[in-house]
């Protein structure tokens, strides 16, 4: 358990696994990053955890900073959640400010797009392979595209500017992405935009916001392109076509493999690169006893 209130700030991952191992235990964090947890409340559970000595117990403890305020160190969703503050405080009726909101949108869209192209941190960690040493959650694409969104949505279903540009991120976050997946949940939240504004504007205000969410579920349709090598081969082999328009993210550090599937309205040119395949996904062990200090 914690002995004192407070967010996790940041994990250290090796020093968790290291612990783990020495007590030959799997350890499976039940908050992640950014997460309140009030002192007494259970912060771990362990498997076979009559191995584990009360130094061991502290030692794992030792792995979690908590504080009285959350951090940007590893807590992606804080920073999101400021730069919300601002629109909300920006779409109020006591200040009416839509420009503010729209920008707050753009920086939300950019780093989402970021955020959807790096591969996810591992949640099943190991040591040695094989055997599971912790397992912890991290933040996904969803809960922090709801964290983006959801709130300017709920709040600016009677201003047509910024429900545009919502709409309008949520299309540029779905022509970044290779991901059917993702493509499916942007399309459900601009399905939720247009919805919500219905209930307060007129069918000739609402007549654009359905020209975009068109546009936005186009994407949809859109299915994985095809990527051809250099040479005329199949995908299997390392040099991959890379949309013309990556060239420019490339210097925003997103992966060649990401840009490489990019939707077929990017890929006007060619511009090959490097690639490698990627995502392995594990189940959780079970645990049996929470850590108590």
């Amino acid at each position: 358990m914690s002995a004192d209130s407070g967010y996790i700030r940041f994990i250290d991952t090796r020093h968790l696994v290291a612990v783990a191992r020495h007590y030959h235990v799997t350890i499976r964090v039940l908050r992640r990053v950014g997460h309140f947890v009030p002192a007494g409340i259970p912060l771990m559970m362990a498997s076979k955890g009559n191995r584990l000595p009360p130094e061991g117990t502290a030692e794992l403890l030792a792995a979690f900073d908590l504080g009285p305020t959350r951090t940007l160190q590893q807590d992606v969703e804080f920073g999101v959640l400021q730069i919300v503050d601002i629109a909300l405080k920006a779409i109020s009726p006591a200040v009416n400010d839509p420009s503010t909101a729209i920008t707050c949108v753009d920086q939300l869209s950019r780093i989402l797009i970021r955020f959807a192209s790096r591969e996810p941190p591992e949640e099943m960690l190991y040591d040695p392979p094989g055997i599971v040493r912790a397992s912890l959650a991290w933040i996904h694409f969803e809960r922090l595209l709801e964290a983006a969104f959801e709130q300017i949505r709920m709040y600016s279903k009677a201003d047509v500017a910024v429900s545009l540009r919502l709409l309008r991120a949520l299309r540029d976050i779905a022509a970044s992405t290779p991901d059917p997946e993702f493509r499916r949940i942007l399309v459900e939240r601009g399905v939720r935009i247009v919805a919500g504004c219905a209930e307060k504007l007129g069918e000739e205000e609402l007549r654009e916001l359905r020209a975009r969410q068109a546009a936005l579920e186009s994407f949809t349709a859109i299915s994985q392109p095809q990527i051809r090598t250099a040479g005329g081969g199949d995908a299997a082999q390392e040099d991959l076509e890379v949309p013309v328009a990556g060239r420019a993210l490339l210097g925003l550090g997103y992966s060649k493999k990401v840009l490489g599937r990019l939707p077929a309205p990017f890929r006007s040119h060619n511009f090959f690169g490097a690639a490698r395949a990627g995502f392995s996904t594990e189940e959780s062990p079970e645990s049996d006893r929470a850590i108590e200090d």
